[in-house]
């Protein structure tokens, strides 16, 4: 599940959508 968050802020960040790139790398982080 944290890998997946991961990747989803990886795309956010590629299409510089930073805030929602956060969100996704905080969420991997609390699982």
């Amino acid at each position: 599940m944290a890998i997946m968050y991961h990747n989803l802020g990886a795309v956010a960040q590629a299409q510089r959508q930073w805030a929602q790139a956060e969100r996704y790398y905080q969420q991997a982080l609390e699982i």
